[in-house]
């Protein structure tokens, strides 16, 4: 019997009728999202179920590229997720161009700016209302304000018990999210239910968020410069970043510095990290020399005033006293080449986009499924497969989906 089919049962004498298949679908993320639409599409005749503790959709999608929702990169690069290797096995036979085409299928007109892909509308709220629009037409039944509590096997069938009732499937796909930003409805809760079933899970830590560090910033905080980005770690650089720098009251923030953040708390928690900012990499320092040295000779003490705000200018004469006794424009370019800070740690899940660690990737199938428990699918960011900034996060969740929707 073809897997759609599930049985049938018995109406009257010689009266039969197919039973539909029913998906529950747990998560209303951007993973849950696209796997709904994806199956509704797909099998038109499956009972699809949408279950999500928020009593809105897509929290956390609205939140997406600063509001105008980053879908897709312009590159699907294997390197800008934190385990490449399987990365590559569970996206075996997607490409970008196949990412694109099946979302222009479900009626999602893409932008692309600079390289990042936008819907059209550039608004993510009204992204988030198309796709819920499109669920409902499809008649995918939702399940809001409505948290799952756990899920067991029944026969051949998975329940999902809540507060309300309890709900029988065929198959369950849980797309819960991690810990980042539980004000936007990714809370973890589900987190201590898989350890339960048996799942191993890595450590959890906030991805994508500034970076503390040892020195005080306070007096700079607010400030933006563009800068080269490196992690070093133990002497050693290992990544690199430039965009924009954010100097917060206890750190550092912008995407170069989220991207760095991610490889840190990945791989070097436990070893000692350096940020290193170049504020002028278009100049060597020679040549950065030589332009200090023009300007004092023409303005004198103001002489940093084409190049840096007060309050960062103060903070680099300072410096390079304290560094090399003098402030002379060597010292001080030689601090604009190469501005240091010592991390002391992260910041917390609220102000991270993306959670690093979770259900380790070897218990599931090319497709998604659990090795453990058949009939399970896990998607998006519950599993231990993180992106860097520029639309990786939401690639993944989509990857997710179409794989999970070949597979039922």
């Amino acid at each position: 019997m073809h897997r759609r089919d599930r049985f049938l049962f018995q109406k009257g004498q010689g009266d039969t009728t197919l039973c539909r298949m029913k998906v529950g679908i747990v998560g209303a993320s951007g993973a849950g999202l696209y796997a709904a639409l994806l199956l509704s599409y797909a099998h038109p005749d499956y009972e699809i179920h949408l279950f999500d503790q928020n009593k809105i959709i897509g929290k956390k999608l609205l939140a997406t590229g600063n509001g105008h929702c980053n879908l897709l990169p312009s590159k699907l690069d294997c390197n800008a997720f934190s385990n490449p290797k399987e990365f590559n096995r569970l996206s075996h036979g997607i490409s970008l161009e196949v990412l694109k085409d099946k979302l222009e299928s479900l009626g999602v007109s893409l932008e692309q700016v600079n390289n990042l892909y936008y819907p059209t509308s550039y608004h993510a709220p009204t992204h988030v209302r198309f796709l819920e629009k499109s669920l409902e037409n499809k008649g995918v039944v939702f399940h809001l304000d409505t948290k799952i509590l756990d899920y067991q096997k029944q026969g051949k069938l998975w329940v999902l018990p809540t507060e309300k009732s309890d709900f029988c499937m065929d198959f369950v796909i849980f797309a819960p999210g991690g810990l980042s930003q539980s004000k936007l409805g990714s809370d973890g809760s589900l987190v201590q239910t898989f350890k339960n079933h048996g799942y191993a899970i890595s450590p959890l830590h906030p991805g994508l968020a500034p970076i503390q560090t040892k020195e005080s910033v306070k007096a700079l905080s607010g400030i933006r410069h563009a800068s080269n980005c490196s992690l070093v770690v133990n002497g050693k650089k290992v990544a690199e970043e430039s965009g924009e720098v954010l100097f917060k009251k206890d750190g550092l923030s912008g995407i170069c510095i989220f991207n760095l953040e991610s490889v840190y708390v990945r791989h070097y928690l436990n070893d000692k990290c350096e940020i290193h900012l170049d504020l002028f990499p278009a100049m060597s320092e020679e040549k950065l020399t030589l332009l200090l040295e023009k300007n004092r000779n023409l303005s004198g003490e103001d002489y940093l005033y084409p190049l840096l705000v007060k309050q960062l200018q103060d903070y680099i004469i300072f410096g390079a006293k304290r560094l090399y006794g003098n402030d002379n424009c060597g010292s001080i370019a030689r601090i604009l080449k190469d501005l240091t800070f010592h991390i002391s740690g992260h910041y917390p899940f609220e102000e991270s986009q993306v959670t690093v660690g979770g259900i380790q990737l070897h218990q599931v199938d090319d497709h998604f499924q659990s090795k453990l428990e058949q009939g399970i699918f896990l998607i998006g960011e519950c599993l231990d497969m993180d992106g860097l900034c520029g639309g990786n996060n939401l690639a993944w969740c989509l990857i997710g989906a179409l794989k999970v929707c070949e597979a039922i």
